[in-house]
């Protein structure tokens, strides 16, 4: 039997923390049973995240940047909203095919493919009609670099995968001056 090396077991112990945080019911649930796949404490940040209780979901919500902040609070006031979901996450298989269809990197860490998220996805009632919609907060800035144009793509093309089969919407968030927010 042969002693996995250093690397081997950092790939191992980084897809343990996948699978845990689907166990632990990660990326599931509805309004206020909702858990986001990913929380304030699971990344570390360069700049400011942000816990938050929702008006109109009744919990607490993890919000990774100013930016998920800024969009987070148009939603959470807006009449139509029924429920907000951060850090939604895209099974893991139809990220990586998807990537390699694309010709695009799948994200990774260490080795590990990593699970895909869309910053929210929003429940509406539009005149007593249902809808989904998917949104991605980037800022405007950051659209410049080609990696996150790729993962952009990825995110995008997921979304627009599940949109077919939850009839959702795509939007992309994106700041371009303080305290303007515009979804595309």
């Amino acid at each position: 039997m042969t002693t996995p090396s250093p690397a081997e077991k950092r790939i191992e112990l980084s897809k343990l923390a996948i699978a845990k945080r689907f166990k632990d019911g990660r990326g599931s649930g509805f309004g206020r049973t909702y858990q986001p796949y990913l929380t304030v404490r699971d990344l570390p940040s360069s700049g400011r995240v942000h816990r938050l209780p929702s008006a109109t979901v009744g919990r607490i919500h993890h919000l990774l940047s100013d930016l998920e902040h800024h969009v987070f609070c148009q939603l959470d006031w807006h009449p139509i909203v029924q429920d907000i979901r951060e850090q939604f996450p895209i099974a893991l298989n139809d990220s990586q095919e998807l990537a390699e269809r694309l010709g695009i990197a799948h994200p990774s860490y260490g080795g590990v493919g990593q699970v895909v998220t869309t910053d929210f996805i929003v429940d509406l009632n539009v005149n007593g009609r249902a809808s989904r919609k998917a949104i991605s907060a980037k800022y405007a800035k950051d659209l410049d670099d080609p990696r996150t144009l790729e993962k952009l793509e990825l995110e995008r093309t997921l979304q627009t995968l599940f949109s077919r089969a939850h009839q959702a919407l795509n939007h992309i968030a994106n700041f371009q001056k303080a305290h303007q927010v515009q979804f595309m």
